[in-house]
């Protein structure tokens, strides 16, 4: 009885460890995303890479200050995953669609109104809407780093409640595993994932949030309330993802062109 639970200890541990790894990869090249097409709306490449990664950095350590407030770590890590895929897979269409729609605002009222050409309403709310629009990557970028940052100390308490007692070493074992997945992530982003079209980047880097959160679904089902709930808003999410994949390059080209 006491060596099957060591060895339940033990895959538990493994799958822990394994998935922030998988996650701290996820993390780093949301972080990459964000700051590549942020450099491509706003044309300012350098500054803008470096303030959204500091941005997302400091993100991540507010949200890690808040998962003290999540009761239970399980059910909290549940759907933790399904906001990171989410909002992974459809920020950058979510800036693009809000940049777009900022751009032919102006128009589309001065057209209501039958106004003519250089009549058209472009100065004090409307160039208001548009600064907020271009800078709407930062907004998704905190978001996105916010969640990120709630990952390792709940595996962490989730490590420790498996084992009902403190690990000495228990953070330095998930911070290990981070650095060495973002590593991973790192390799992944520039030696394939800048070959493809950003949104598909996307739409992958979420799908490995989305199996990874299921994967934790199945094995802690017993500790987790409102299972049939999770389900369907994961099955939602692998039909949100898939659509992204599929179309959302085609939806970028088309809100760029507005």
């Amino acid at each position: 009885m006491l060596s099957a639970l060591k060895s339940r200890l033990f895959w538990d541990d493994v799958l822990l460890i394994l998935t922030m790894a998988v996650l701290a990869g996820c993390g780093l090249i949301y972080e990459y995303l964000l700051s590549h097409y942020a450099g491509r709306v706003l044309g300012i490449m350098e500054s803008t890479i470096y303030t959204m990664i500091g941005l997302m950095i400091v993100a991540m350590g507010l949200g890690s200050f808040a998962a003290r407030k999540i009761i239970c770590s399980y059910q909290g890590f549940a759907w933790l995953e399904l906001l990171i895929g989410l909002f992974g897979s459809a920020s950058i269409l979510f800036i693009a669609g809000f940049i777009g729609f900022s751009q032919i605002l102006p128009a589309t009222i001065a057209e209501l109104m039958s106004l003519p050409p250089d009549a058209m309403p472009r100065g004090g709310l409307f160039k208001q809407f548009s600064l907020i629009a271009f800078n709407s990557p930062y907004f998704f970028g905190f978001i996105l780093g916010f969640f990120i940052g709630m990952e390792i100390p709940l595996i962490a308490r989730i490590r420790e409640e498996q084992h009902t007692e403190h690990l000495a070493h228990n953070f330095g074992t998930m911070y290990g595993a981070d650095y060495i997945g973002a590593g991973i992530g790192a390799a992944i982003w520039v030696y394939f994932l800048l070959s493809i079209d950003i949104s598909q980047a996307a739409a992958i880097t979420a799908s490995l949030n989305l199996i990874a959160g299921l994967i934790f679904i199945v094995r802690f089902w017993h500790k987790l309330n409102w299972r049939k709930c999770l389900i369907a808003a994961h099955a939602l999410l692998v039909v949100v993802i898939i659509i992204i994949f599929q179309f959302g390059n085609q939806w970028l080209n088309n809100m760029s062109n507005l």
